[in-house]
């Protein structure tokens, strides 16, 4: 019985430290929503590398840029957006104490250590990159929600960044709420309406369908109505905020000096978040896992994943 404790309080000091790595040495809290409220808020927008090319890079950039714009506008509710900078001028405005946030979507620097190896007469400077949808505060706070998978063959795209910025809102809305107390409590389920889960269709788009495990077995677990969808039909609900839903959500980020797999469910309509998930198993960042064209068998969604999704969703709703 020691000992079994004694592995209790190791994993969760693990888990906790795990989080802080995660969301940094803070918490945003309602009172940091409260003074979101009060601010102005900037888009970033992404801005191409100083090149010979780089007009034919910023090019490339574009199409985002006006997605993240147009989504940011239709979706962001916390405060007043004022105003779209680059980059870099984002930056230089924000350190004015301008008495604003950030708002962006991208691939950022998540962690970066040194790896000491006996075998190797320097240490490794190590960078690990995740992408999000981040509100960045000028005290050095931020909030984020990393940006999901899909079937599209370019990681940012409309259903994406559409998924990730409505998240970050919900995230924010919930803790303004009371229903979640800081964002780190993101996995906190129990003050969450199950309710949504009972009487909508949780839709399981075909890039995250694993055939080995079957239909059947998927209803087995999750005790409520499920059926399986097209990917154009789950990018169409996603993209239109199409009711009777819930829409499944697959990213990864990086968490301390690794990484872990989010899962989490959202009502098609109100994108309210019923759950959310952290999976024990470890794979790789989104942006990473994207870039090497090998996400699509990781992110199936197959028995070992089912199984702890309900062992979560009958624990914590």
């Amino acid at each position: 019985m020691v000992m079994r404790s004694i592995i209790k309080l190791v994993v969760a000091g693990a888990i906790l430290c795990t989080l802080q790595s995660c969301f940094g040495g803070f918490k945003i809290t309602a009172d940091t929503v409260e003074q979101m409220k009060t601010e102005k808020a900037i888009i970033s927008l992404k801005e191409g590398p100083k090149k010979k090319n780089k007009a034919e890079l910023q090019a490339s950039y574009d199409d985002s840029n006006r997605i993240i714009s147009d989504v940011m506008d239709k979706y962001w509710t916390t405060s007043t957006i004022s105003d779209e900078k680059y980059g870099n001028d984002a930056r230089r405005a924000l350190k004015s104490k301008c008495n604003c946030h950030l708002l962006s979507v991208g691939t950022y620097e998540a962690v970066s250590y040194k790896l000491k190896d006996s075998n190797i007469p320097h240490d490794i400077n190590v960078e690990l990159y995740s992408a999000a949808a981040r509100v960045t505060m000028s005290s050095g706070k931020t909030i984020a929600f990393p940006v999901p998978f899909t079937p599209d063959s370019i990681f940012l795209n409309q259903t994406s960044i559409t998924a990730s910025v409505r998240s970050l809102q919900e995230m924010i809305n919930q803790i303004d709420s009371g229903i979640i107390s800081s964002h780190r409590k993101i996995y906190n389920n129990k003050k969450r309406d199950i309710s949504y889960l009972r009487n909508k269709t949780l839709i399981i788009p075909e890039f995250l369908y694993d055939e080995k495990f079957g239909i059947e077995k998927i209803r087995a677990k999750y005790k409520n109505s499920v059926e399986i969808c097209s990917d154009e039909e789950y990018a169409d609900i996603i993209q239109k905020g199409i009711p009777g839903y819930i829409v499944p959500l697959v990213s990864t980020d990086v968490i301390s000096k690794s990484y872990a797999q989010h899962f989490s469910l959202w009502d098609s309509e109100s994108w309210y978040c019923c759950a959310a998930i952290l999976h024990k198993g470890m794979k790789n960042s989104n942006i990473r896992e994207f870039d090497r064209n090998n996400f699509n068998k990781k992110v199936k969604l197959g028995r070992r994943e089912w199984k702890f999704i309900a062992k979560k969703l009958n624990r914590n709703l």
